[in-house]
């Protein structure tokens, strides 16, 4: 079986800059979604229990930005395995919508 990082880096090399785009795009609204969540309010406890981080829970203080930021990229780090799977799984759909609206030109792909 093909590994997932070597899954990602053939998409990459594939699909090019498209692939970046997901890539980077899916990273993007991960950590801001998980930003945004902290400083709404979620039950931090919980939420780092969720994500295997219970040990940051008592040590961190998700009032200050600093603090927000660096729990939120904690989560956003454990979903890298979610992030790389999404890319692979989105970058030939998306690519493919791109090439049918006339936004992007079809390559010859390996």
């Amino acid at each position: 079986s093909e590994g997932t990082l070597r899954r990602l880096y053939r998409t990459v090399r594939n699909y090019g800059p498209v692939g970046l785009g997901v890539y980077f795009t899916i990273g993007s609204l991960d950590l801001a979604t998980f930003y945004l969540l902290i400083r709404w309010g979620v039950d931090m406890d919980s939420l780092l229990s969720l994500v295997g981080l219970q040990h940051l829970a008592s040590s961190t203080n998700a009032s200050a930005s600093l603090a927000t930021l660096g729990v939120a990229y904690a989560c956003h780090k454990v979903l890298l395995p979610l992030r790389l799977m999404l890319t692979i799984g989105l970058t030939r759909p998306i690519l493919r919508g791109l090439i049918n609206r006339g936004l992007v030109k079809p390559r010859k792909i390996e």
